[in-house]
């Protein structure tokens, strides 16, 4: 009784125009808006890494810089925290968090330096090194004149403690998945 205009030919057609004509807007609707919403998802999410890559790098420069200074203190003082003989040396209290070992060099030319890194140094500029066969994964290391602009005064080279340059956090770079 209920379904009796259903068996017509005509009546099973309007009701198939009647449901198309419904969802077929639906349907695009729906396509639309979650092409729309996946690609603002995708330029916020960019937006939000962008935003967090650059305030880690700030960071990463800044204990770099605050390192340096550091070690430019050291280097005024050479003798006293690095003793008077170049080579291994104990590393002072101040450091202990941001430098695995500290090491003095009577020269630039007693290190595996190119000629320009050896310029650089001399002219009292410091200089970051990589060091890709280390133990552990790459190391890097802070090489700078013990007394900027003076030759005499050896070579500090600081090997920077991982833990206090890419912050305690650095566990999250391991597990970071990239996707397209």
């Amino acid at each position: 009784t209920g379904m009796v205009f259903l068996k017509s030919r005509v009546a099973r057609r309007i009701l198939f125009l009647f449901v198309a004509c419904a969802l077929l807007p639906i349907g695009a609707l729906t396509v639309l808006v979650f092409n729309q919403v996946s690609g603002q998802l995708q330029d916020q999410s960019e937006r939000r890494l962008h935003q967090a890559a650059k305030v880690t790098g700030l960071a990463i420069f800044e204990r770099l810089l605050f390192l340096e200074a550091e070690l430019h203190t050291i280097g005024a003082d050479a003798t006293g925290a690095l003793g008077g003989d170049p080579g291994e040396a104990d590393t002072p209290g101040g450091l202990t968090p941001r430098v695995t070992n500290l090491a003095r060099a009577s020269s630039p030319s007693e290190l595996a330096l190119t000629g320009e890194q050896q310029r650089h140094i001399g002219s009292g500029q410091t200089l970051l090194i990589s060091d890709p066969v280390a133990e552990h994964g790459p190391a890097l290391k802070m090489v700078r004149q013990a007394v900027a602009g003076d030759s005499r005064s050896g070579i500090l080279i600081a090997s920077i403690n991982p833990d206090y340059l890419w912050g305690p956090s650095a566990g999250y770079l391991n597990k970071t998945v990239y996707a397209d």
